[in-house]
């Protein structure tokens, strides 16, 4: 598919993230990644197509690595995704509440667990994005007289507005 080419394009043209998936499958490693791209729009909006380290698992145990200070993440100066550290929880869900042009956070508690925290902002327009791609939804807000108020979500470039 495009985002599997896409990707692939971004593997081939950098030695660096190719010589730390080597490195990587010959540790047992699986390096795991966000493809993000102004191509490949979903909610956001990217400036540049890039692969960003999200994770990587030791295959032999299972168990996830610390990705910010692996050697072959620093030997190969590997793009991570942004670590944030907090200890108040409360903190993160009234952050959650006002932050936008973010997706969210992999919450990762002391036991291990792993949820996932979206920001109410990303929430909406998720489910906006999802609902416009289908005729009876954008018919239904032109019906209800919503339909400004759908294309005042989405940001004045995306070409999503051309359509609703």
């Amino acid at each position: 598919n495009d985002q599997t080419k896409l990707g692939q394009q971004v593997y081939d043209s950098n030695v660096n993230i190719q010589n730390f998936v080597k490195e990587t499958i010959d540790l047992d490693l699986v390096a795991i990644w966000e493809l993000t791209s102004n191509l490949n729009q979903v909610v956001l909006k990217y400036p540049k197509t890039e692969l960003t380290l999200l994770q990587i698992r030791d295959q032999n145990t299972g168990e996830y690595l610390d990705i910010y200070s692996n050697p072959l993440v620093l030997k190969y100066n590997i793009k991570c995704v942004n670590k944030y550290e907090v200890t108040n929880l409360d903190e993160l869900m009234k952050l959650a509440e006002t932050l936008e042009n973010i997706e969210g956070w992999v919450i990762e508690f002391e036991d291990g667990m792993l949820i996932k925290l979206k920001v109410l902002w990303y929430v909406k327009l998720h489910g906006l994005v999802e609902k416009i791609s289908t005729e009876n939804f954008i018919m239904k807000l032109i019906v209800e007289n919503q339909i400004d108020d759908a294309i005042s979500e989405l940001d004045i470039n995306d070409s999503r507005r051309v359509i609703i």
